[in-house]
């Protein structure tokens, strides 16, 4: 799949597409504002969060009753309920959308000024960093993934990142593969 073009109007993924190229879009924005604003920062998350929630239900949509279809839905479901990264994301999606909690957090320097001598000042702070934070959706707490498909990738979320980027490259991965598997074992054995 081309990342600057949708697949053509007639295929059956051509919406599921254009929602990946649109949460491709906020990935790119999010590189490039995450030492930047914020406020840019976070609602670009917030649309990544919405157009990968739609590239799932524009799939679900496309290929509903194809045959291998109901094989590859259940596995993604469960992987969709089970796997931390996930499972996150689609809570933090549904938390943006129905709650007003917050999804992500700027960094907080924490500075601290400790007299030296009479004459100078030390100052301190945290480490830069854009954490995720735990969403609650419908009574239950989710904590920002550490893991995704059975690999701990906490090592890549030290100061100085920001979670959000970490997390959104792993999905768009996951789900272009998604795309991917959705021509290859149901559409095209379907059209054969």
């Amino acid at each position: 799949m081309n990342k600057n073009k949708p697949l053509p109007k007639d295929h059956p993924l051509h919406h599921a597409s254009k929602e990946i190229i649109a949460a491709i879009d906020f990935y790119e924005r999010m590189l490039k504002h995450h030492l930047g604003d914020f406020t840019i920062f976070e609602s670009d998350w917030r649309e990544f969060l919405q157009k990968l929630e739609r590239v799932w239900n524009k799939t679900q949509a496309a290929v509903n009753g194809l045959p291998g279809w109901p094989k590859l839905e259940a596995e993604i479901n469960k992987l969709r309920s089970a796997d931390p990264l996930l499972s996150y994301l689609r809570h933090a999606r549904n938390a943006d959308e129905h709650s007003i909690q917050q999804v992500t957090s700027d960094w907080n320097a924490n500075l601290r000024a400790t007299p030296v001598d009479t004459t100078s000042v030390r100052l301190d702070w945290e480490p830069w960093d854009r954490p995720l934070l735990p969403v609650k959706n419908r009574g239950v707490d989710y904590q920002p993934p550490r893991e995704h498909l059975g690999i701990d990738f906490s090592e890549k979320l030290k100061r100085g990142t920001a979670e959000p980027i970490v997390v959104a490259d792993m999905a768009l991965h996951f789900y272009k593969n998604l795309l991917d598997r959705v021509i290859n074992e149901v559409i095209l054995k379907s059209s054969k």
